[in-house]
This record gives structure tokens, C-alpha cells and sequence, in this order.
């Protein structure tokens, strides 16, 4: 994919966010449009917006069509409202790597001349130079200019050939002949882009090398950047590292080679035009922009903030932010000690007065500032710390032979700092839809209780426990009841691994979806029977106090856990004085004779 790469997703299907990423806003029922063309498997998902990226999380495929596209790729964006059946779209245009470049156009560009780039894999684009360009042969270079494509291995960097018969999208990747290590697709694509970039430039050298002299073979050694003198046989300029011209051509020449760039094919799109291409040559150009149709709303806001943080570039932002916070926490003090007046303080006038005025307000905000760089430099840290409790609870539970006690100290202090993700809001939501809140909502909610919260619940929470718990985790922006209920109603619905239950007398519980009634009354009735005959004695039976213990419940759950299974016949209980105690219920499954029982007892009588 040109503009868009693959993201990993978390266990409720969210973004893994970078260090400093935050997520801005999120929006449903959206899909996405090379140029003009729908693309298959696109058309259904979720739109985050984060302070580095745009990221689709699709709803029927998420682990294989999730994409990202990154931020400062973006050169332009556009919006166009609905019109009958068409849906609101917001184009992102990216700047073509021939044509012009990802950052603003600089004056050289703007002249004339042509800023020369490095082949990368989001901006490569490939000339077709003919239409059965289809397989890479040396018999097809220009006046045999190309007679073999390299590529460097990415691992070992051994400078490899591919293939005569190679065919981009149809044969396979060939592996290094040096590590045997298959590189990745985008190396290849580099390769290719660079050959046939170098293939139009020295076929123009080859029409153009007639006409040429001796003060042109000076010009073409001049960088069209910093216009340094270079050696004839340098190909990137020794000052400014610029791509050097291997010939010299006037601007009518550079029209030219523009017009072959952008009207021949490019390397096909690996999605959506797959079945357009035929091996190497295509017949439609890669897309220099992309749209998202939005269809459920939510596009104005989507805008706005879109254009808010590319006008702020909120990446750089951050990124000079976490190093400027990187070494340690320091508090700044302020050098200049406050004067201390023995007499009376008398109000001053004039330029002495706005003097000291100004003084006092440049002391104000030099303190103001050190607090909120104190701040920022504490919740990194905080972070942090929670990826770092989060990285020694996942290794504790690889390693066997450590004590429970050190476990269950490191996830409850990995819960008391923090969530690891940014906190959901309701300003998250596309057009303030509450539905999109409350999924989300619900999404964070299960990577809060994945992150073993519900394990050390016993695998079943209450509601009640579960509101403490996340809003005590949260710190700021608690959540109320309402919202809580509502997100968790969510889960079934959005294929998460919890489930909301609600006994017959009320309780709410949280607990594993996989974990349904018939198991959970099963694996009880089990226990029963093993504590009846080895620790409680047969005829003691267990109470809820006992469940509780075994199993990490509370007792409100533990209870009505046992009068479901008595309900069921599972369990029969016995009242007593000091509370109510359980036993298995054993009338089903014993054998009685009544016919012999009958007999017996008529013979006792007669007798």
C-alpha cells in the first residue's frame, strides 16, 4: 500500500499507540477510496485520529485491514459535503515523489527546477515505459543502459540481482544468496523505482547528447539545489547530499521527463488494483491522493480537527517535548531572590511602578511554567513506570517457581499508578455521538480489565467494584454509573471478551465471556464435592464465606452463584444458626429400588 501501512491492535481492537501518541478523536461507518475507486474490504470501520497518525481499524477484518497513514505525509487536505446518495469525503492529498515533495515548496521547486529526492516507500513512483513492460529482462533496457536490477539485503547488506524473468506482484521474492533472507516488498519496489527513475533520465542524456558542449558538460555538474560544482562521476551532491542531473537539459527538457513521469503507469497498488496489473506494468497510475467517506456523520468535526493538527503539527510537539523531559525530573527554582522590605510596602507610580509590574509577571509565569514542565515531566514518568510494571508482570508470569505474593504486589501496583492508554472522553467522539463513546469507552474498559483486574477478582466482578477500579485508574475525567452500564451493555455487541451478567435478584456483574453459566455452576458443584470429602467433612457442606475464599469472589456473587446452582438442582442448602450451608444434591443421582423399599417396609408391619 502507497500512503497506508499496517498497525498492531490491542485486545479490544484499538490502536497500539507510540510513546507520546494521543488519541484525538474517533469515528464509526467509515471507508476509504484510492482517487475515485472503492476499495473492497475497506468499507466498514472505525477512523482514529491521533496526534502522529490517521488510523482505519476495520470491523469485519480487523487484525488484516487495519491500516495507518502518518501525518506529516499529509500535504493538503479537502472536504466535500454529501450531495443525494453521495456521503460526505475528506480527500488527503500527498505530495508525488516527481512532481513535488511532502514539505512545503521551496524555492527552487517553485523556479522551475526540479528538487530531487531519495526513493523512499511512500513516495516511490514508477514510469512505465512501455506497455508490455511486464517482465524485468535486459533485453528491454534502453540501448542496453540496464542490463542488470540490484537490490541491498536489508540484514547483511549484500548487493543482490534479481531475476531476468522476475515479475513484480506475480513471481516470487527472491532470498538473499548471501543470508537466505527474504527481504521485504518495498525493497524490491525500491529497486524497480530507481532503475526505470535512472532509465528516463539517461534516455533523455541519449537524445539530448548531441546537442550538448563543453559549457553544458559544466552545467550538468552543477546541484540543482546549492549549485556546487560536482565531479562528473558523482551521482548525489558532496555539500547538500541532493540527487545529481547525469546530463544537462534546459526546463523544456525537465517538462518533459514530468509529462513521461506522470501520464505513463506506475508500480500497481497492493490493494484494490491488484487485478488491473499484469506483472511489472499497470494500466492506471498510483494514487497521489486518498478519500474517506464518512457515512454515519461526524465528518465536519473530523475535519476541523484534522486541519487543527496539521496546522499545529502536534507530532513535533511532542517529540521535543520527550526530549526535553527525557533525563530527569528537575524542579526549577527561580535564581533571582524575592527583595524583602523591612518598612512598609507603598505603591509605586510611573515607569518605576510598570517596571516592577512587568518584573512580578515575568516572575508569575517563569514559575507558572517550571510547574507545568514539573507536571508533564511526572505523567511521562508515570507512564513509564506502568509500562515497566506491565513488562515485569508479563515476565513473572512466564517464569515458574515466583511467589505468589510478589504477583499479586506488582499487579496491584501496576493498577494503583495508571491506565497505560490515554483516558477516554466524550470530546473523542466524531459529532458528539454517544454510541461511539460508549464503545470506545467499552474497548478501554476491557483492556483495563484484561490487564489482570478481573483475574484478581476471581474472573467475576461487580459492577460496583469494577466503577472503583477504573475510575480510581482514571485519576481525572471519572466516569459516572450510567456511562459504566452503558459501556459494558457493549460488549457482547462488540465481540470483547467480557460479558455483563445480571442475577435474578439484581447484582450486575463483569465477568470472561467464555465463562458461561453451565461452566461456572460446574466447575462450583466440582469443588464441593472435593471439599465435602477431604477438608469439610461429609455432612458439613461449604457457605458462601468458603466459595469466596477458593475462588476470590466477593460474597454477594458467592451467594448468588450457589442459590443458581441450587435453582438447577445442582445444590441443596440447609438454614442453620450460623448461616446457610450447602450440600450436593444427591437425590438425583442415587439409586433407589422403591419396590423393595415398599416390600421391606410391608413385612416390618406384618411382622
Amino acid at each position: 500500500m502507497r500512503f497506508w501501512s499496517p498497525i498492531d491492535l490491542t485486545a479490544a481492537y484499538r490502536p497500539v499507540l507510540f510513546v507520546d501518541e494521543t488519541d484525538i478523536l474517533v469515528q464509526n461507518s467509515v471507508g476509504i477510496y484510492e482517487e475515485r475507486v472503492r476499495l473492497p474490504g475497506y468499507q466498514n470501520g472505525r477512523l482514529y485520529l491521533t496526534s502522529h497518525r490517521i488510523c482505519y481499524v476495520d470491523i469485519a477484518s480487523p487484525l488484516t485491514n487495519s491500516v495507518a497513514v502518518n501525518l506529516p505525509d499529509v500535504r493538503t487536505i479537502q472536504y466535500t459535503a454529501g450531495f443525494l446518495k453521495s456521503s460526505p469525503k475528506i480527500t488527503f492529498h500527498f505530495a508525488d515523489t516527481l512532481s513535488s515533495t511532502s514539505s512545503p515548496v521551496s524555492p527552487s521547486s517553485a523556479n522551475g527546477t526540479p528538487q530531487s529526492r531519495s526513493p523512499s516507500e511512500s513516495t516511490v513512483s514508477l514510469p512505465n515505459l512501455s506497455k508490455n513492460f511486464g517482465a524485468v529482462s535486459p533485453k528491454q533496457s534502453t540501448g542496453g543502459l540496464i542490463s542488470m536490477i540490484s537490490w541491498i539485503c536489508p540484514i547483511c547488506s549484500h548487493s543482490n540481482n534479481l531475476p531476468p524473468n522476475y515479475r513484480a506482484s506475480i513471481s516470487p521474492i527472491p532470498p538473499c544468496t548471501t543470508c537466505g533472507v527474504k527481504p521485504p516488498e518495498s525493497v524490491i519496489q525500491n529497486a524497480l523505482a530507481e532503475t526505470a527513475t535512472n532509465r528516463v533520465t539517461r534516455s533523455l542524456a541519449n537524445d539530448d547528447s548531441s546537442s550538448t558542449s563543453s559549457g553544458a558538460d559544466l552545467d550538468e555538474r552543477a546541484c540543482p539545489k546549492c549549485t556546487f560544482l560536482n565531479n562528473s562521476a558523482m551521482r548525489f551532491c558532496e555539500i547538500c547530499g541532493a540527487r545529481l542531473r547525469t546530463t544537462a537539459f534546459n526546463p523544456s527538457d525537465y517538462i518533459l521527463n514530468k509529462n513521461i513521469a506522470t501520464k505513463e503507469s506506475y508500480l500497481p497498488f497492493t490493494i484494490g488494483r491488484g487485478s488491473q496489473s499484469s506483472g511489472f506494468g499497470v494500466e492506471a497510475q498510483l494514487p497521489t491522493f486518498v478519500k474517506i467517506s464518512f457515512r454515519d456523520g461526524g465528518d465536519k468535526a473530523f475535519y476541523e480537527k484534522t486541519k487543527e493538527v496539521l496546522t499545529e503539527r502536534t507530532w513535533l510537539k511532542n517529540l521535543a517535548r520527550a526530549k526535553q523531559m527525557e533525563p530527569t525530573i528537575t524542579i526549577t527554582k527561580n535564581p533571582e531572590p524575592q527583595p524583602s522590605n523591612e518598612g512598609p510596602i507603598t505603591p509605586s507610580f510611573g515607569i518605576n511602578g510598570l517596571q516592577r509590574m512587568v518584573e512580578r509577571e515575568r516572575m508569575r509565569n517563569q514559575d507558572l511554567m517550571s510547574s507545568l514542565d514539573d507536571l508533564h515531566s511526572l505523567m511521562k514518568k508515570a507512564r513509564d513506570m506502568v509500562s515497566l510494571a506491565e513488562g515485569f508482570a508479563i515476565r513473572l508470569a512466564a517464569s515458574p517457581g515466583v511467589p505468589d505474593e510478589a504477583r499479586r504486589a506488582l499487579r496491584e501496583s501496576s493498577q494503583a499508578l495508571s491506565l497505560s492508554s490515554p483516558i477516554v472522553t466524550k470530546q473523542m467522539a466524531g459529532g458528539g455521538s454517544d454510541q461511539i463513546y460508549y464503545s470506545e469507552l467499552a474497548r478501554q474498559l476491557a483492556e483495563f480489565l484484561d490487564n489482570g483486574v478481573l483475574k484478581s477478582e476471581g474472573g467475576i466482578a461487580t459492577l460496583f467494584d469494577v466503577f472503583a477500579l477504573y475510575n480510581r485508574a482514571r485519576g481525572i475525567s471519572l466516569i459516572s454509573p450510567k456511562d459504566l452500564y452503558s459501556a459494558c451493555s457493549t460488549f457482547e455487541k462488540l465481540g470483547l471478551p467480557f460479558r455483563m451478567r445480571r442475577f435474578k435478584s439484581g447484582l450486575t456483574v463483569v465477568q470472561e465471556a467464555l465463562k458461561n453459566d453451565d461452566i461456572t455452576i460446574r466447575t462450583l458443584v466440582d469443588w464441593i464435592k472435593t471439599a465435602e470429602n477431604k477438608q469439610y467433612g461429609e455432612d458439613n457442606g461449604v457457605t458462601a464465606q468458603d466459595v469466596s475464599q477458593q475462588f476470590g469472589w466477593s460474597v454477594g456473587v458467592c451467594v448468588e452463584e450457589l442459590e443458581t446452582a441450587q435453582e438447577q438442582g445442582k445444590l441443596c442448602s440447609d438454614a442453620v444458626v450460623e448461616g446457610t450451608r450447602y450440600f450436593v444434591n444427591m437425590i438425583g443421582e442415587a439409586s433407589w429400588d422403591w419396590k423393595y423399599e415398599l416390600f421391606k417396609a410391608v413385612e416390618k408391619r406384618d411382622i
